[in-house]
């Protein structure tokens, strides 16, 4: 799988080395500088709005809107 992203990254045209292909285990695929910082972003964000849809949704299941029915003759 190393290869793959090696392959994938020279085709990219990405200059620095994202993965270390004589790697094994869990240090085959490491991110550094500018991708790690992107990813560790993305990370965040993700379990940030996690929580607060997972907040609104379990402490507070307040809906935001109302069920209006008719009954009787229209």
């Amino acid at each position: 799988m190393a290869d793959k992203f090696v392959a994938l990254q020279n085709a990219a045209g990405i200059k620095t080395p994202l993965v270390n292909p004589r790697g094994s285990g869990i240090k085959a695929i490491t991110l550094t500088g500018w991708g790690a910082l992107a990813a560790l972003t993305a990370l965040i964000t993700v379990i940030a709005g996690g929580s607060y849809f997972g907040y609104r949704r379990y402490v507070s299941p307040d809906p935001s809107y109302v069920i209006v029915s008719k009954s009787g003759d229209v």
